[in-house]
């Protein structure tokens, strides 16, 4: 899937790098909607990667604070 330069650039624009509670300044409504490929892409290679460091309910938490249906269903779907 490629992502254009400018979509990607507004979806690391929203990023959070400094907290410790979310990877995102704004939630998973605003993520899913305005930033959508670029947010899905980023999450589903961030679960890849977390080999169980993160619990389920912590990475939904961590970013954005998705719902479980989300997770399950776009995610999670075939790791």
């Amino acid at each position: 899937m490629e992502i254009k330069t400018a979509a990607w650039e507004h979806f690391i624009s929203h990023m959070d790098s400094e907290s410790d509670v979310s990877n995102f300044t704004k939630d998973f409504k605003f993520m899913s909607k305005k930033c959508g490929q670029a947010y899905i892409v980023f999450c589903k290679a961030m679960w890849e990667a977390n080999e169980g460091v993160m619990t389920e309910d912590e990475f939904m938490v961590m970013n954005g604070n998705m719902p479980r249906g989300f997770f399950d269903k776009v995610i999670n779907k075939g790791v």
